[in-house]
């Protein structure tokens, strides 16, 4: 296309040199010496010239066309003004103003129009004129050139095609992407919160590790998730690179215990070898290094059918420094060497048949290298077919010398905390997915506060309004976005309409859409918070407390805050309750102990058991809380209830010790 333009404006540029050159040579013989040759000349160069030209009088009436202007605009009657009937309707009325305006001001012109020629075709031009004058210096008239620019304007309209198809693909797939983000948040709500109360519960040694295992890979997904499928990230082609001082045999042992059920049900073996040499802790991108030897190493697996699959790590001292490098080396297929460069290119892979028998889209690699360049390293491979494959990930080696600092749960008086208690706040829950409704009740119920549950934005209005004329109205709403019926902005948007201000009815977004725009809707709609989903009890905590304290917070109520499910310090207020509950259950449990087994309802003592169990190692005692999950499954698994007062008074020490 470039290329047909260039040769385009070469041609024109040519033609118009040759044709002014003409022109003013043998007009200048034919006015000197009254040549009629010369002027035979004129006419016989402007017949073959490829553009049209054209000659007027003072008035602007039309004396003279070559040929070129005849078959452009498909006229041959064209004398004084009617050739202006070839002109397309469009465009008449600006033609003619164009040229009236040039022949009042004696100026030239230059404007572009549409013949419309007998058979309805059209075709786009170019005229460029300027005036001629005698010798006193009158106009006499005006001598012009035509160009045809019907290449030009296609290519035009094909370029205006092609970007309004690039913008409405684009537009689909921010669509497409805000949907699949929140399609895949929402069950990982589900994983990542069940998970957390799974973790709580009472697990032998190795179900404890599979859990975590479970809970790391979910968090570090939604972490993924939360860049990756970040709208703004995309569109500008931006990943950040976060640096912190990382425990690389931690990560290299994670990776590699993730991917040994896989390797495992290959009959393949996995190894892990790190050098003396290699630091405890390295500057660099953790979450990045995860994603890139999960990659490698679930390639590894993958293109492997037999033997095994060994990551090491080791330094290596150059001229520029000092490097960690880490290798993953199967003994799995290999690939052609000619084809070793083009497994970094996106949705690549070593050939067709690759994709049938492996699956994949090819795009693992090209994200790993990408990767591995940004944090200023490289990635090399070495394979031969039958024999095996090797990358090498090669970092810069930046010792660090102590983990960053994970936010502790702390327990802070009343004194110190700026928000009130939570205890028995009346609090509005609108979510219509079962498993999250489950999921969210149970934190509010370790929380201790009084949630009533609806399913969409509708209901949320009326239990609002009821809530209000009963005399006991919601302190906050927890609002999902995403409802059937009326969703959760138009919920907040009624709300406001009716009188319920922010100050007196709080609305706290509680969503899987975590996009800057998602949060800019819940702005609009009035809402003050966003809390994206996944959430953890003590986030949840934070926030509600956040917005029901106090008030002397005056920045945050300015912006919506968009919260990630980390850990934060508890209120005053649940501390009180926490330790109320505590003392509670100590005193039942005493009692217990002091009457006759059947006197004791044992299923009320298992449920807040079960309650405490939940909460204490939120609050630091997790002894109490692993203590309170033993006797709570004693009591459910013991049949009688003399079998449940010996379990009692088993575990009792060590629950009196842990409290």
């Amino acid at each position: 296309m470039v290329g047909g333009m260039i040769e385009l404006l070469a041609l024109v540029a040519s033609s118009v040199a040759a044709f002014a050159f003409a022109t003013l040579y043998f007009r200048q013989r034919a006015e000197r010496e009254e040549d009629e040759q010369a002027a035979l000349s004129f006419t016989t160069l402007a017949d073959v010239a490829p553009a049209g030209i054209w000659r007027t009088d003072a008035r602007g009436q039309c004396i003279y066309v070559n040929r070129a202007w005849e078959e452009s605009a498909g006229l041959t009657d064209w004398e004084g003004d009617r050739w202006a009937r070839a002109l397309h309707p469009d465009d008449y009325d600006d033609v003619m103003s164009a040229l009236m305006t040039a022949v009042a001001r004696e100026e030239r012109i230059d404007t572009e129009w549409r013949w419309l020629r007998p058979d309805g075709s059209t075709v786009w031009v170019k005229g460029i004129g300027a005036p001629e004058y005698d010798e006193d210096g009158e106009v006499v008239g005006y001598v012009g050139i035509n160009f045809d620019i019907q290449r030009s304007k296609d290519l035009e309209a094909e370029l205006m095609t092609a970007r309004e198809k690039a913008l409405d693909e684009a537009q689909a797939k921010s669509t497409f992407l805000a949907n699949m983000s929140h399609e895949i948040r929402t069950p990982m709500n589900g994983v990542v919160g069940f998970t957390e109360l799974l973790m709580e519960s009472d697990l032998d040694e190795t179900q404890r590790d599979q859990v975590r295992l479970i809970a790391e890979s979910g968090r570090a997904m939604m972490q993924l998730l939360n860049d990756v499928l970040d709208h703004s990230k995309i569109e500008s082609g931006q990943l950040r690179i976060v640096a912190e001082p990382t425990d690389v045999r931690h990560k290299l042992n994670h990776a590699v215990k993730l991917m040994e059920p896989m390797a495992r049900a290959r009959g393949l073996s996995m190894s892990v070898w790190i050098e003396d040499d290699v630091p405890e802790l390295v500057e660099l991108d953790p979450l990045r290094l995860r994603q890139i030897l999960l990659n490698l190493i679930g390639n590894a697996v993958k293109f492997t059918e037999n033997g095994g699959i060994d990551v090491e790590a080791r330094v290596e001292t150059s001229n520029d420094g000092k490097y960690l490098l880490i290798s993953v080396i199967d003994t799995g297929i290999g690939i052609e060497e000619a084809k070793l460069e083009a497994i970094f290119s996106p949705f690549r892979q070593e050939d067709g048949t690759t994709a049938r028998r492996y699956g994949g889209t090819g795009l693992g690699l090209s994200i790993s290298s990408q990767l591995v360049t940004m944090m200023d390293g490289r990635i090399t491979v070495h394979s031969k077919q039958g024999v095996g494959t090797q990358f090498t990930i090669r970092l810069p080696l930046r010792k660090a010398e102590s983990l960053p600092s994970i936010p502790a749960v702390e327990i802070v008086s009343t004194e110190d905390a700026a928000v009130s208690s939570l205890s028995n706040t009346h609090v509005l829950i609108a979510e219509d997915h079962g498993i999250n409704q489950e999921l969210i009740m149970s934190m509010a119920e370790a929380l201790g506060i009084d949630a009533e549950l609806v399913e969409n934005g509708e209901q949320a209005v009326e239990a609002v309004i009821a809530a209000r004329d009963a005399g006991r109205p919601f302190a906050a709403v927890l609002m999902d976005m995403q409802m059937p019926d009326v969703d959760g902005l138009e919920a907040t948007r009624q709300l406001r309409a009716m009188g319920f201000t922010a100050e007196s009815l709080p609305i706290i977004a509680l969503t899987a859409n975590c996009y800057p725009d998602d949060v800019a809707a819940c702005r609009e709609a009035g809402m003050q918070s966003h809390l994206g989903k996944p959430v953890t009890t003590v986030a949840l905590a934070r926030e509600l407390a956040r917005w029901l304290g106090d008030g002397d917070d005056d920045d945050a109520q300015d912006e919506i805050v968009s919260e990630r499910a980390d850990l934060a310090p508890m209120t005053g207020g649940l501390v009180d309750r926490y330790r109320d509950r505590k003392v509670q259950l100590l005193a039942q449990l005493k009692q217990s102990l002091e009457r006759s087994p059947g006197q004791t309802d044992w299923a009320e003592l298992a449920s807040q058991l079960h309650k405490l169990a939940g909460v204490a190692a939120n609050f630091g005692e997790p002894e109490l809380g692993e203590a309170s999950r033993r006797l709570e499954n004693w009591l459910k698994m013991t049949p009688g209830p003399e079998e449940r007062m010996l379990a009692l008074r088993r575990e009792w020490p060590h629950f009196e010790k842990a409290a």
